[in-house]
């Protein structure tokens, strides 16, 4: 009897999830017919089991919490260098189509 709670609890964020990519993907079409071009990318929190599983819901973290983010940061930047690759190559003035995905595709 766990996995349908379990499914309950995180349909809110799959909803959320689903909900913003459809938007991201209307607004890179209509901006793309306009020869706009919208990039997307993503970096995922990935917590690494027991407190830090789930990312931290406050602005006000406690040490652990903090320690969460900083040691699930350090796994961000050895584990999604895509991801920071496309952001670093669209600051620099650079091409990031290599990297980072057209949000009129609506794919990942």
């Amino acid at each position: 009897m766990v996995a349908p709670l379990f499914g309950l609890y995180h349909m809110r964020d799959f909803a959320q999830d689903s909900v913003a990519r459809n938007q991201l993907e209307f607004f890179g079409k209509y901006y793309g017919d306009q020869k706009v071009n919208i990039w997307k990318t993503s970096i995922s929190y990935v917590g690494s089991g027991g407190n830090c599983a789930d990312a931290p819901l406050s602005w006000k973290l406690d040490i652990d919490q903090q320690k969460c983010i900083t040691d699930t940061w350090n796994e961000v930047l050895n584990g999604q260098q895509n991801a920071l690759t496309c952001i670093d190559s669209y600051v620099a003035g650079g091409d990031p189509s290599a990297h980072c995905g057209r949000a009129a595709e609506g794919k990942d």
